[in-house]
């Protein structure tokens, strides 16, 4: 089973919206998705477990809470193609540390990752780092789950997520990103986004 844990919101049918389990300025994020166990901040819970295609399993907890006001913006394009260009830049962050590999799939956007962790020399900040493979994920994620790039603004502050076009599930991939480096963490793409693939199918989640 993996030792990493991100989160996402999801709006459940005639339920209410999720939280994350311990309170994080600006990361509106909802349905964690954990691989470890962590304290909740709400009464209401269920815990159900997502097979990757490796074989490996994710073990997700769901919290209910009340629905909190947001305004929500779908990408320009101008804002798009800066997310593109970051992108690209992102497979150039994966030649550099794994310069044998020719055709980067998520599993070597985790391996470059945690080579750029254990590199002495960063030819990269944390900022960079970010920017690229959040914006690698946000882009995978819109390209192959049928999901949409928006800005979303409420209580916690204003991040960019992409959206499910077809079900409520939104994900903030820079979130995601800053927060495996801020925890060291790693191992942690792959299972970010076949496990969003696996709960847009939930019947349980509400269709847009």
């Amino acid at each position: 089973m993996l030792s990493n844990d991100f989160a996402l919101k999801v709006i459940l049918k005639n339920r209410g919206r999720t939280r994350p389990k311990g309170h994080v300025a600006k990361f509106i994020l909802f349905l964690l998705l954990m691989f470890q166990a962590s304290e909740t901040m709400a009464d209401s819970k269920k815990t159900q477990e997502v097979k990757l295609p490796n074989g490996e399993t994710v073990t997700n907890t769901v919290t209910n809470v009340a629905p909190t006001h947001q305004k929500t913006r779908v990408l320009n394009k101008q804002e798009l193609s800066n997310i593109d260009a970051q992108s690209k830049e992102a497979l150039a962050f994966v030649k550099y540390y794994l310069p044998k590999v020719k055709s980067a799939d998520l599993k070597d956007y985790d391996l470059a990752f945690r080579a750029w962790q254990l590199s002495k020399e960063k030819r990269y900040s944390d900022a960079q780092v970010t920017q690229m493979l959040g914006s690698y994920l946000g882009n995978k994620c819109a390209t192959d789950l049928n999901m949409e790039w928006v800005e979303i603004n409420d209580e916690y502050g204003t991040d960019f997520a992409v959206r499910g076009k077809k079900a409520e599930v939104i994900s903030f991939p820079y979130s995601i990103v800053q927060k495996r480096i801020e925890k060291k963490q790693y191992d942690f793409l792959y299972g970010v986004f076949y496990t969003i693939e696996k709960i847009q199918k939930d019947d349980s989640v509400k269709s847009r």
